[in-house]
């Protein structure tokens, strides 16, 4: 990571993002999740036997494992015995975690190394426009969730991430994006 050395061309561009609270998925979680995916409704175990099975010990962890998902409305049915996974519930056992918070909607300008779009590390800099960035750079489609979220912690402090936040969406505006250095003022 670069601290904005004169001279040095860096992307600058609009992103678009989607903030929420996030609860990551617990083994417990996963355990009635997988459940309704290894076992075919109406011939799966109850929570007991799951409990049982799985050596939980308590049947109340996998309860409230299971009213955590109902109301994450990572299945179809609030049954045990007749749910499937949901759409939601899939896409939430591929990334590991579930949006649990409303969604907010923020809109940052972001500095990127031109080359291979590492953050600049900077919270306060000064920069000169050099042109209009004339297509995307060849990293721009693995402009990450992660990335925005380090990029946002090293320039915006206002913006850095709550405990339990994370980057759920990013739409960059690459249209609008330019080319910039490091001007003459305070660097970070």
């Amino acid at each position: 990571m670069k601290t904005g050395d004169a001279g040095d061309i860096y992307v600058e561009v609009t992103v678009v993002c989607t903030i929420a609270t996030c609860r990551t998925l617990s083994p417990f979680h996963w355990a009635v999740l997988r459940a309704l995916e290894v076992f075919a409704p109406g011939a799966r175990p109850g929570l007991d036997e799951l409990a049982a099975r799985l050596h939980v010990g308590e049947r109340a962890f996998l309860d409230e494992a299971w009213t955590d998902v109902t109301r994450w409305r990572a299945t179809d049915d609030n049954d045990f015995a007749q749910a499937r996974v949901s759409v939601a519930g899939e896409a939430a056992m591929r990334a590991g975690w579930f949006v649990v918070g409303e969604p907010t909607v923020h809109r940052h300008t972001l500095y990127f190394e031109k080359e291979d779009g590492v953050p600049l590390r900077a919270e306060r800099f000064e920069m000169k426009v050099v042109r209009d960035l004339r297509r995307p750079p060849a990293w721009s489609a693995e402009l990450t969730l992660e990335r925005v979220a380090e990029a946002l912690a090293l320039q915006r402090p206002a913006a850095r991430l709550q405990p339990g936040e994370r980057v759920v969406a990013v739409d960059a505006e690459w249209a609008g994006a330019q080319e910039v250095r490091v001007g003459p003022g305070e660097r970070g």
